[in-house]
Formats: C-alpha cells, sequence, structure tokens
C-alpha cells in the first residue's frame, strides 16, 4: 500500500484553502457568469436576498424530507406524479410570477395544455348541439377499425362509422373524460411508466389528434387557447414548430405544399411571390386575438405577445431516397423549398423564422444528410427525375436566387442531441448548420472538446450574445425517460461549463406542463440549478427574443449584428427582474413567510 505523502505532510489549513479556491473556480464557470453584471442587481439587496433564501430553503426542506425518508425526492420522480403536489407548492407561486420572456421549443400540435384541450373538446360538442354550424367532431371508440381507438376525426367513412360516437355523445358516457385524457397524454404516471417504448406512443397521440387541426376553425380556436395559456404565465414571445397544415375546410386553400404551387404573379411587385397560406394567417390572428382579449379583460395588467414559426418536417424522411414510392427525398426538399417560398411573402418574412426536423431523433435519420445534400444546393434542386423535375425547373429559373443555396435562405433549428446514444454525434452538424438555437442538445455532455468550443464563444468579456443556444426541455426530457431522474440532467454541467441555455415545455397537451412554471420549477427543484442560473436562463431568453424580431442594428453586411448587452441587462432588470422581485416579495410578505 503507497502512503500520499503529499496529502499528508499538507496542513489541515492549506486543505481548507485548496478547497475554497477550487470552490470560487467552480463558481466561475456558472452559465450567469457570462453576462457581466447580471447577478449583481438588486431592488434593494434586502429583498432580493429574502426571496431567494426562502426559496433556497424550501429547496432544502425538500432534500431533508427525503433523506428522512418522507417521501421521493420531487425532481427524481416523474412529473405526472409530481405535479399536484408542484400546483400545491408557494414555490409554484413564486415561478408564476416570474416572467419567462419567450418560449422557444413547443409544437404547435400539441401547445395547448391537456386539461384546455379537453374543455375546448367539450365547448365544441356543445356548440355542434346548439347548431352553431362548427363541423361535427367523432371519436373511434372500439377497436377493429381503420383507426386506433381515441382517434379524433370529422367526417368518418362508412366503414369506420360503426366504431365511432359523435363526440356529444361520448362525453355523455361515465369515465370518457378521463379515459381520453389517458389516450392523449401522459397524465397518470401508472400508464407512462408502463409503456415499452415511449415514442411509440408519444407518436400515437398524435395520431388520435392530428386530423383535428385541419379545420381551419379548430385550428383557430385550438392556439387561441393555447396563447391565452402562455400570456397568463407571463410568456411574452413564442417560436412555435409547426407542419405544414392544410385545411379541408376552405376554399382554395394549398392541400399540398409544392413550393411552385404557392407562387402566384404579383403585378404590383412585378415578380412572382407566394400567396397567402391560411394556416399561417390563423396562427397570426389567433395570437393577436389572444393578446387583444387578455389586456381588455386585464387593463391593470397588460401583456405583451407575439408569436415566430419554424416550420418542420417529420425526422424520419431520408433525403437520399428518391426511387422508393414514398420518394421521401423529393418530400422533404419540397418542404424546405416552400418554406424558401413562404418567406418571400412580406406578410411571412419575419413571422417564420427558420426550419426544423422533429420527431424522435434515435430512429430518425441524421442530420449530416440533410446539409450533406439539401442545404448546400440551391432551392429547386435535387429533385428526382420522375418527381416533379420540371416544375422545380420552372420555379427556379423564375425564383431570383442566383446561387444562393437553402442554407443561405433559410436558417435550421434542427432536434439535435436528444438522445443518450454516445454514436449519437448530430451535435457535430447541429453546431454547423444552426446558427441561433439547436432544439434540445443535451448530448452536447458526452463531446468535451465540442462543448469547450461552443462554450469558449460565450466568454464573459464579449459584448454579443454567441450563439446557438441549448433549447432544454426538463420535464419532456424526464416524462420521455432520458433523464428520469433531473438531478442527473447533463444541462447542469453544460450551463457550468458555460454553454447558454433556453428551457422550453415541448409538447404540454401530452406532458401536461403548460406556461414554463412547471419547467422553471423544476430546473430549480429537479436539477437543482440557483437563482442566479434561473435568472441566467431567462435573461437568455430576452436576448433571443431580442434577437428574433430581426430588428438589430446591421454593423457590416446583411449577416451581421452587434448590440450592447450592457444595455440590455439594465432594461432586463428594470423591466422585468425587478418587478418579480416586488411581487414575490409582496406575495411572500402576505403569507407570513418571510
Amino acid at each position: 500500500m503507497r502512503i500520499n505523502t503529499n496529502y499528508v505532510n499538507q496542513s489541515q489549513l492549506d486543505a481548507v484553502s485548496r478547497r475554497s479556491l477550487l470552490q470560487n473556480k467552480e463558481n466561475d464557470y456558472a452559465a450567469y457568469k457570462q453576462w457581466p453584471g447580471l447577478s449583481d442587481y438588486a431592488i434593494t439587496s434586502d429583498m432580493e436576498d429574502a426571496v431567494v433564501n426562502w426559496m433556497r430553503k424550501c429547496k432544502e426542506e425538500y432534500r431533508q424530507m427525503t433523506e428522512n425518508l418522507e417521501f421521493k425526492y420531487p425532481g427524481a420522480d416523474m412529473f405526472c406524479r409530481q405535479k399536484e403536489f408542484i400546483e400545491r407548492s408557494v414555490l409554484f407561486e413564486v415561478f408564476r410570477e416570474m416572467p419567462k420572456c419567450s418560449l422557444l421549443h413547443i409544437h404547435n400540435a400539441a401547445a395547448l395544455s391537456t386539461d384546455g384541450f379537453i374543455s375546448l373538446l367539450k365547448d365544441w360538442a356543445k356548440s355542434c348541439d346548439e347548431g352553431t354550424g362548427l363541423a361535427p367532431i367523432y371519436i373511434v371508440v372500439k377497436p377493429g377499425g381503420s383507426k386506433i381507438p381515441g382517434t379524433l376525426l370529422y367526417n368518418p367513412d362508412n366503414q369506420l362509422q360503426p366504431f365511432c360516437e359523435s363526440l356529444s355523445a361520448f362525453f355523455k358516457i361515465q369515465g370518457a373524460e378521463e379515459a381520453l385524457k389517458n389516450l392523449i397524454s401522459f397524465s397518470y404516471a401508472d400508464r407512462a411508466e408502463g409503456i415499452s417504448y415511449i415514442w411509440d406512443e408519444f407518436n400515437e397521440i398524435f395520431k388520435r389528434t392530428g386530423a383535428l387541426l385541419e379545420n381551419s376553425d379548430f385550428y383557430y380556436y385550438y392556439h387561441y387557447r393555447a396563447f391565452m395559456e402562455m400570456i397568463e404565465d407571463r410568456i411574452e414571445y413564442t417560436e412555435l414548430r409547426c407542419s405544414f397544415t392544410p385545411f379541408w375546410d376552405l376554399e382554395n386553400t394549398p392541400q399540398s405544399f409544392e413550393p411552385w404551387n404557392l407562387e402566384e404573379w404579383d403585378a404590383v411587385a412585378g415578380k412572382w411571390i407566394c400567396r397567402n397560406i391560411p394556416f399561417l394567417d390563423k396562427l397570426t390572428e389567433a395570437a393577436n386575438a389572444a393578446r387583444n382579449d387578455w389586456n381588455k379583460t386585464n387593463p391593470d395588467d397588460e401583456r405583451k405577445f407575439s408569436i415566430g414559426v419554424i416550420l418542420s418536417a417529420r425526422r424520419d424522411l431520408n433525403v437520399f431516397d428518391t426511387a422508393s414510392v414514398k420518394n421521401q427525398g423529393d418530400k422533404l426538399l419540397m418542404k424546405m423549398d416552400a418554406a424558401i417560398s413562404m418567406l418571400g411573402n412580406p406578410n411571412y418574412s419575419k413571422l417564420i423564422k427558420g426550419f426544423d426536423l422533429v420527431s424522435e431523433e434515435d430512429r430518425g435519420e441524421m442530420s449530416y444528410p440533410l446539409f450533406s445534400k439539401g442545404a448546400y444546393e440551391a432551392p429547386g434542386s435535387g429533385y428526382t427525375e420522375d418527381g416533379n423535375i420540371v416544375n422545380a425547373a420552372a420555379w427556379q429559373a423564375r425564383s431570383g436566387y442566383g446561387e444562393k443555396r437553402r442554407i443561405q435562405l433559410l436558417d435550421f433549428y434542427l432536434h439535435d442531441g436528444e438522445s443518450l446514444w454516445a454514436q449519437n454525434d448530430n451535435m457535430y452538424d447541429a453546431d454547423v448548420i444552426c446558427p441561433h438555437r439547436i432544439g434540445h442538445g443535451f448530448n452536447l455532455a458526452k463531446y468535451p472538446a465540442l462543448t469547450e468550443i461552443m462554450a469558449s464563444r460565450a466568454q464573459a468579456n464579449d459584448p454579443e450574445p454567441a450563439e446557438p443556444f441549448l433549447e432544454i426541455c426538463p420535464i419532456s426530457n424526464q416524462m420521455l425517460r432520458y433523464f428520469t431522474d433531473l438531478r442527473a440532467h447533463s444541462a447542469y454541467e453544460l450551463m457550468k461549463s458555460g454553454i447558454k441555455c433556453v428551457l422550453g415545455n415541448d409538447d404540454p397537451m401530452i406532458l401536461g406542463n403548460p406556461g414554463l412554471s412547471y419547467d422553471f420549477w423544476e430546473a430549480y427543484v429537479g436539477m437543482e440549478l440557483d437563482m442566479n442560473e434561473i435568472k441566467g436562463l431567462v435573461f437568455n431568453a430576452y436576448v433571443c427574443e431580442y434577437l428574433a424580431d430581426r430588428s438589430y442594428p446591421i454593423v457590416q453586411g446583411a449577416d451581421s449584428y452587434a448590440f450592447s448587452t450592457a444595455n440590455m441587462i439594465q432594461d432586463f432588470n428594470d423591466l422585468y427582474w425587478g418587478p418579480f422581485l416586488i411581487r414575490a416579495y409582496n406575495m411572500l410578505h402576505q403569507k407570513g413567510l418571510i
């Protein structure tokens, strides 16, 4: 046995000094340190200290109760089992008062909460009974037909009809609401834990609900209610991952999205331009109505609210598949080119932010083929002879894009790094192709060299925000079984290493986490971030919101920008964080907690 004489010979004082030195160095890596001055502000030190210390005490009590075997630590248990506990906590009320600034990772097909979705269906069924002209909705209640039980649709054919009930009749059945909730969400732990492969059931839920969004009225009311939930939770800007949605109930609505069929001649502009796209118009209409209705109802608490759209295709489309009957390659290229065409319409040039590939990453296509072929080709290129090569060539000839490639015309916000497999190296490609943000990205922690490169862009002395940001979704990552115990979530180490992150809620209809307060609660308690890091996450969301409106001053060239984060920090503290501290302090004081 060898004795460590160097350690033995050190005095106790040297050991204490070394420990203190290392602790200070570890704190230097905290993510909020990247923005100088962000952690130095308080309305009054006493007020901020009182709120932060009370919140810290809450978390310490949870830990103590766990160690005393009184309950399982909340962050180590499934969110659906802990949701009621979270909602009853005063800590949750504090997070409800906290500004969120922007929600940057949410899918529009699951944007409305579970309870909000069922409430909409019940109101819709009642309206249909009253003869308001809304399209009746049916639900498949028996197995054996062409649709899985729980599928919601408008016009079942004669073969499917015997397996369906009208929504009105269905809700009259005892236990129907709970049964439906079980089929469209992971609201119950026994169901969520009993599924062999969670992604399979995740995709089944979208099959059950997806057809409803192809009616323009339902699309509007669905998003209106989702936006109201966001506004209520102090979210003022949201970017939705959206599929290309056709409406069967409107005349002259695109039923598919070939870019050459989206454009019409504009005599005033003297060029071909993308015509209006109904699903984008409905999104804008719903967002404006939700904001206006909130402010009319709450004149003393007016809120800002706006949206952006990231158009999406499924990740299982293979851009090299040009020979099969499905011809996935052409489908993917068409959607990318359709997004580029829509950006050419002045109505959508600021609304559309970019393009993404969604759904499961591990069994989907890798990111490298996407930009090695489609993204680095010119719009209209890459189509097959037995596809729409003639139309593509004509569209390309009149487009006026010249020598530009898709990646120069379309920003990518890819879902990458949503995997626990070490061999999934999509983050290498995401760092190249995603200039602004990366969806999830938590397996970046498995690549220390790439982590170091990305973190080095965000040094504390850099006045500009270095991109990309990672869009971390704690509850989604837990419910999809990547991190069943959030204390093990890699975002903690990534943030400590200087990687900038924002929080998203991903799919609140399925997960039951509308707004961002639940995810911030889990980040604070489950992932054990401190309030400086929570503040850093909110400020990052503020920066991303500012970047997203594309109104930042141009310095040199069309792709350059610069602004002073020092000024932004002052505005953020004065307009957002300071008022939050006052609200939180007053609430806790009224409850006699501080």
